[in-house]
């Protein structure tokens, strides 16, 4: 991290997307931010909170002199711990994607643990654009289902593999029970929607054993998804069940597989 060159420019450049007006975080939320990093707050007034954030940050380094201020800054801004809230990962996203901008030229980037570590140093910005946005690429590439890209494109993108796959899975049931009107969740719910006695849903007209192979093949990869990715974490801590991007992609297709077959399916009409 001491190789790690902090000049004026880039510590503008991070101040501008932490406190940045529309996207970044709060004026309580920055005081919050030097506080935890035992930064005092200069109350004197500045033309914005941006200007405001780099005078503390600016004030403090030119005390001490430490890279490990703007290491402590920077990760306390982006630990994910912040951004739980669904409707806050597009602003994790952007503060974790500007900031790699200005690392990556440096050789360094945030991990998905809001982590700074080294990394391959970018070249140029062409380089620097092409890395940031390398996860939406991939994540477009894969043609997944249309309810896979909504419930878990935002946290795949943002490196929050976990949350990717558990939002993901957890749409399979949500989406059955629109379907079938029924309650409940995991087994219950599809072993009573998939039943061949007296179905809810049907993937076809169970008239051949392949046909009732098929109709329970589904219901059985439905039980399997619940049981290795929506059961698991919701009875898991996080750092007990590490997702990383290989196994979130997987796992992601498999569920996007899913949505296809549900899609397939015919709602029983009901007396």
């Amino acid at each position: 991290m001491n190789q790690l060159k902090f000049d004026q420019q880039k510590v503008e450049s991070i101040c501008d997307i932490i406190a940045d007006t529309d996207n970044g975080l709060t004026g309580s939320d920055l005081k919050h931010l030097l506080d935890v990093c035992g930064v005092p707050y200069d109350p004197r007034i500045a033309p914005n909170k941006r200007q405001w954030f780099f005078n503390c940050l600016a004030g403090k380094f030119n005390q001490e002199h430490s890279l490990l201020l703007f290491k402590r800054i920077i990760e306390n801004a982006v630990n994910p711990a912040r951004f739980t809230n669904l409707d806050k990962r597009e602003q994790y996203s952007f503060l974790v994607n500007g900031i790699n901008k200005v690392l990556l030229l440096e050789g360094y980037k945030i991990d998905s643990a809001g982590e700074i570590v080294k990394t391959v140093q970018a070249k140029n910005l062409n380089e620097v654009d092409r890395r940031v946005n390398e996860r939406e690429a991939k994540f477009q590439k894969q043609n997944f289902h249309p309810s896979v890209v909504h419930l878990a494109k935002k946290e795949y993108i943002s490196g929050q593999y976990f949350e990717a796959v558990f939002e993901a899975s957890k749409g399979l049931s949500k989406r059955v029970r629109e379907m079938t009107g029924l309650t409940g969740d995991g087994a219950n719910l599809f072993e009573k929607a998939f039943s061949t006695k007296n179905p809810y849903l049907v993937l076809n007209r169970l008239e051949t054993e392949t046909e009732r192979n098929e109709h329970n093949g589904l219901r059985t990869l439905l039980n399997a998804i619940f049981l290795m990715f929506r059961n698991l974490q919701a009875h898991n801590l996080k750092l007990d069940w590490p997702v990383n991007e290989v196994k979130a992609l997987d796992a992601l297709s498999l569920i996007s597989f899913a949505f296809k077959g549900l899609d397939q399916c015919q709602v029983v009409k009901r007396d």
